[in-house]
């Protein structure tokens, strides 16, 4: 029998309902990549599943697509599948010294950034798939290196700064030739710069690792000076939050093209540090750029509380449901759903991401619908576009609002299980599951909504930092009548240590029972208790747990 991730919640419906959108999304990712046997070469990763009616990009490699599947195929633990991949998009950097909207294809839209840094994250994400083979590793690093120096010669010629410009949807002018710098992708780039400078020193590649060291911290430095609202009459953005982005004379971009026109002062792309996770960074840091991602983050939680669809659903809109309807700039599971939902999960807001994720559970079963009206694959596929009136009527909620002409939006049905939008799906159940490993110690953090009371995995892959690849069983419960948690690895597959957080419990701990040997950690919503030092056995595993 193939060994293959499992992952199960429990605790309402939705929670247990997550576990089969995982898993069915995961097998749909892995169908996507082609064995080469047919029309498409080996390695060639369709956007969409299968041709089928309507909006459909079954003969088409985006490069943002691309980068975000790659990350999640290797992520789950998938090198056989994820490698032919990185070796076909290593060979097709169609611009030369980096890689254009499309992969395939040379279609003239250069300055897709976001892509190029999905790809270049996917690619990392699959030599630790690897267990950080050394060979392969330099010839990723040699192979990518040409895409950083693009990177610098942008930089070298930004007017207004050390910034990249980016053409493309997460920059919001794709439908319009005028350079953007945008924070999302720009903080993406400064990611996967410090994630290859990261590769080269596990690789001793020193003169590598100095340049990239220091390409990352000349971007970051331009971050805030340039990207961070300054409170004037410039923008509506308040004071300290991040911009959408700045064009070449330095006025902020806020007016998004997709055919359509609509403002995106309230756009899920300024909460851009979920991308922190895909270099393997699962917390916050603690530096210069903290304040403003929460910052950030509130001011479109506050936005995004308006909406009843939120409220009632927990469904997510990219512009905080101020854009012209449908379609692109509202309502797509990746962009908008997933990008809030794992900026909530970094943030541990457990009322916020507790909703979110409860409206992923909602959004990826359509398995209800009573009148289907475009096409239908599996009721558990993530599509691209949805239309949240039509989810109230019992209506296919699963397509993109119809052509609206005098507001330029275009037609979309939705195209089921497009790409971008299951693996961000796939890439928010794992930031959920919080397993991770450094230095032989494998640490627990699940962030489990409150009627959430817990998981079980099995065949987990997890990566030490030596490249030593673990798969690991364990289950996690918290049972809230009994005011209990307990934690348990079986096997733990040779690991000795661990950690766990436990929680989320409420801000104020009452509680009469000796906590002394956890450490406590608090934020605005809930309280958590670390347990340090855990011993386990590599053969029968081991655990703890914790009474309140």
């Amino acid at each position: 029998m193939e060994i293959k991730p499992i992952v199960r919640f429990s605790g309402n419906a939705l929670a247990e309902r997550m576990g089969t959108v995982f898993s069915e999304n995961l097998a749909d990712l892995r169908a996507k990549v082609d064995d080469g046997k047919g029309a498409f070469p080996r390695g060639f990763l369709h956007t969409s599943t299968v041709p089928h009616p309507g909006t459909c990009y079954y003969d088409q490699v985006w490069a943002r697509d691309s980068g975000r599947g790659l990350q999640e195929l290797a992520r789950w633990g998938f090198f056989a599948e994820a490698l032919p991949v990185a070796e076909y998009l290593l060979s097709h950097k169609n611009f030369g010294d980096h890689w254009g909207r499309l992969v395939d294809r040379d279609i003239g839209v250069d300055f897709e950034l976001d892509g190029n840094t999905h790809i270049l994250n996917g690619i990392r994400q699959t030599w630790i798939a690897s267990g950080k083979d050394k060979a392969l590793g330099r010839r990723f690093l040699d192979g990518c290196m040409p895409v950083f120096h693009w990177f610098e010669k942008c930089m070298d010629e930004c007017p207004i700064g050390d910034l990249i410009p980016c053409i493309s949807e997460l920059a919001g002018n794709p439908c319009e030739p005028i350079p953007v710098y945008a924070i999302y992708p720009n903080f993406g780039a400064c990611a996967s710069i410090l994630g290859f400078a990261s590769l080269a020193a596990d690789l001793g590649a020193e003169k590598e690792s100095a340049y990239l060291s220091a390409l990352a911290a000349r971007l970051k430095a331009s971050l805030l000076p340039l990207l961070r609202s300054k409170g004037t009459d410039e923008s509506p953005v308040p004071e300290g939050v991040w911009l959408n982005g700045r064009k070449e004379d330095g006025v902020p971009y806020e007016t998004a093209h997709f055919g359509a026109r609509f403002g995106i002062t309230h756009w899920t792309r300024q909460a851009p540090y979920g991308q922190l996770f895909d270099i393997g960074v699962g917390f916050l840091p603690e530096d210069e750029l903290k304040d403003v991602h929460l910052a950030s983050y509130r001011y479109l939680r506050h936005e995004m509380a308006k909406s009843p669809f939120f409220r009632k659903y927990g469904f997510v809109s990219n512009t905080c449901f101020g854009g012209s309807g449908g379609r692109h700039d509202d309502t797509m599971c990746g962009y908008g759903q997933n990008y809030f939902t794992q900026a909530a999960l970094m943030a541990d807001d457990v009322n916020t991401y507790g909703l979110c994720l409860s409206g992923i559970s909602r959004l990826a079963y359509d398995g209800d619908v009573v009148e289907p009206m475009a096409y239908e694959m599996n009721p558990w596929i993530l599509h691209e576009c949805f239309s949240f009136e039509n989810y109230e009527k019992g209506l296919d909620h699963t397509f993109g609002t119809f052509a609206i002409p005098e507001k330029g939006v275009a037609d979309n049905d939705g195209d089921e299980g497009n790409l971008v939008q299951a693996a961000e799906t796939l890439k928010t159940i794992a930031m959920t599951v919080g397993v991770s490993m450094e230095n032989g110690v494998l640490t627990v953090c699940p962030r489990l909504p409150w009627e959430w009371n817990g998981m079980t995995l099995e065949n987990y892959p997890v990566t030490d930092s030596d490249g030593t690849v673990h798969r690991i069983g364990l289950s996690y419960t918290h049972d809230r009548a009994a005011r209990t948690c307990s934690f348990c690895v079986f096997p733990a597959d040779g690991i000795k240590k661990a950690r766990v957080r436990f929680g989320p419990f409420p801000r104020v701990l009452n509680t009469k029972n000796d906590l002394s040997g956890f450490t406590v950690e608090q934020n605005e919503t809930a309280s958590f208790l670390w347990s340090e030092e855990i011993a386990l056995d590599g053969e029968y595993g081991g655990g703890t747990g914790i009474e309140l």
